[in-house]
């Protein structure tokens, strides 16, 4: 009989023992699993701009970016010596004779350091809208 009782006590020892790890892997596993999932992140990269992709309309892109940064007060306004930027017509003068890509694009000393500056977005836009005629569309 001793015998007997020491048996079923190392076997139900065993068994709790079991259990217990069995338990513990499942958990572990579950909160190994729940970190991963929810620890990694995906990232979108931003579209790469280029003109195939970038839809250009001079109403809707175009003004906005010269109206906020070109043509305010004292700079390209109505009546500026340096060019009106408030028209089509303005606009498009200093695109047609080069100066509009060289001072924006290229040299990027326009807008001044007083206004902030353009994005690369708002550049890229520009660059399009030039490439394609600067069409008044």
């Amino acid at each position: 009989m001793n015998v007997y009782k020491y048996l079923q006590r190392r076997t139900s020892c065993i068994v709790r023992r079991c259990f217990f790890y069995c338990a513990f892997r499942k958990k572990v596993w579950i909160a190994a699993t729940c970190f991963l999932f929810t620890a990694c992140t995906w990232e979108q990269a931003e579209p790469v701009l280029t003109c195939e992709n970038l839809d250009v309309h001079y109403a809707r892109d175009v003004v906005p970016v010269i109206t906020a940064s070109c043509s305010v007060t004292g700079c390209h306004n109505a009546g500026s010596l340096t060019g009106d930027f408030t028209t089509y017509a303005g606009i498009k003068a200093k695109v047609d004779n080069g100066s509009f890509r060289l001072r924006v694009l290229e040299l990027k000393i326009m807008p001044p350091v007083s206004q902030p500056p353009l994005t690369e977005k708002q550049l890229k836009q520009l660059a399009c809208w030039i490439e394609a005629g600067a069409p008044e569309n």
